[in-house]
């Protein structure tokens, strides 16, 4: 839904977005780095949607664009926070 669709709708589709494009990936990479700490280290090497580096020229595609950026970012702090650990990862 666009950001001017009606709020039920524009809501709708934020939820729906954040839920599968950022939650469900986000708490997948949490069981990961703490397997990866219980183990001595690991690699996690993370893909990302054009949509997360320029945002999306369609409207409909706001929601879905700003869901995609939140793993890249989490992926770039859990390399800087746990290279140390010997967990490397990469986007």
């Amino acid at each position: 839904a666009a950001i001017t669709d009606s709020l039920d709708s524009w809501s709708n589709s934020w939820h729906k977005a954040i839920a599968v494009n950022a939650t469900a990936p986000a708490f997948l990479l949490r069981e990961a780095v703490i397997h990866f700490l219980a183990n001595g280290g690991g690699n996690l090497i993370g893909l990302s949607s054009w949509a997360a580096q320029r945002g999306s020229g369609n409207p409909n595609l706001g929601s879905y664009a700003a869901s995609k950026s939140v793993i890249p970012a989490l992926i770039k702090t859990v390399a800087w926070a746990y290279a140390k650990n010997e967990i490397f990862a990469l986007v």
